[in-house]
């Protein structure tokens, strides 16, 4: 395999990750998985300069069973890390080496066979920089890893609430948190019908969505509604927050239909709490939105959902004149069923919910 260099002289970089080995329990996907890569960099020098290439003797590798490496070329230390971090995204899927964003992926079969690959290097090129860097998960990892099980926590009103908790893999770091409200179809006493209806936990057991965040997904109890359970949501975000390890900056709110009534509900009565909501098909007593002028909005909505009305249009322009930020994504000629905004690639509506930060707390 050869990796064609675009300068006469100049860098290479090794970056490594490190992947441990799936396994399966009760039909739940458990794994740990380094989220820090190693980038060396290597002075080096062509060896061919008529084709300019540097020829890197690789070994491809079927079995998920094995550490990854990633060879690239850039100008400089500091673009390898970003080149690093970006291109890893497509490692450790155990599928021998790939071209991927100019960089090839190797893999080994051991720790022993990486490390004697890096010192093979090192001995024929001179260590001039090395780093850590951070990278993301892809979906196909996050699809090999993830955990989902049901739990409940006990409220102060000596009711417990029961919830589906979604991890997309196991890792030291902080992670952001999506709460996720369903429906009046949700309602119940039993977790299993949560699957069975169109809405977050269904998406992800379907393989529609892997969000690279924890997310919860309570079960309003029958007879009742978010906003009566708003005490209680809050008290279960508390409880996931100090048992998962969140990122206390990066808690958002999301719900459809009923849920999207709760989300505007819970987020007024906690209005400095959540890094972002999206209330989804729902409806609000638009004077109330004054108060969520801090929080960022995105609104959808169907032109033609006349059961639940359109009180969201006045919502955002109450949320907007108050100095705040709301986008209102008015689906034309859709009606109350919209629910597929949470998987369709046209919306991006979890990628934006996890990417949101409050400045004024801290992790």
């Amino acid at each position: 395999m050869k990796y064609v260099s675009k300068f006469v002289a100049g860098l290479f970089v090794l970056a490594v990750v490190s992947v441990t080995s799936l396994s399966i329990h009760a039909g739940v996907k458990e794994a740990k998985a380094s989220e820090q890569v190693e980038v060396i960099a290597f002075d080096t020098v062509v060896e061919n300069e008529e084709t300019e290439t540097v020829t890197i003797e690789s070994k491809e590798v079927s079995t998920e069973e094995c550490v990854e490496a990633v060879v690239i070329e850039p100008e400089t230390v500091a673009k390898a890390e970003t080149v690093a971090a970006s291109s890893l995204k497509n490692a450790g899927q155990g599928e021998g080496p790939m071209v991927v964003d100019g960089c090839e992926v190797v893999g080994f079969e051991s720790e022993a066979e990486r490390a004697a690959y890096v010192d093979a290097l090192s001995d024929e090129y001179e260590v001039i920089a090395s780093a850590t860097v951070q990278r993301e998960w892809t979906e196909e990892e996050i699809a090999k890893n993830y955990t989902m099980e049901q739990k409940s926590v006990m409220i102060s009103n000596g009711k417990s609430m029961g919830y589906w908790l979604y991890k997309p893999y196991e890792t030291d770091e902080k992670m952001p948190l999506v709460i996720y409200l369903h429906g009046k179809d949700g309602c119940g006493s039993n977790l299993d019908r949560l699957m069975k209806i169109q809405g977050i936990p269904q998406y992800i057991n379907e393989g529609k969505i892997y969000p690279n965040a924890v997310v919860i997904s309570p079960q309003c109890p029958s007879g009742s509604s978010w906003t009566n359970q708003a005490d209680a949501v809050m008290e279960l975000i508390e409880a996931v927050v100090a048992e998962e390890n969140i990122d206390r900056s990066r808690i958002s709110l999301t719900g459809a239909s009923l849920g999207g009534i709760g989300t505007f509900n819970i987020a007024i009565k906690n209005p400095s709490y959540f890094s972002a909501i999206v209330p989804v098909c729902g409806s609000v007593s638009a004077a109330k939105c004054s108060v969520l002028n801090n929080v960022p909005v995105k609104i959808y909505h169907g032109t033609r959902d006349t059961g639940m009305g359109f009180s969201v249009k006045d919502a955002a322009v109450i949320i907007a004149e108050n100095g705040g930020n709301c986008e209102l994504n008015m689906l034309e000629g859709k009606g109350h069923e919209i629910r597929y905004v949470y998987y369709d690639d046209t919306y991006h509506v979890l990628d934006w919910m996890i990417s949101q930060q409050r400045t004024d707390v801290t992790p």
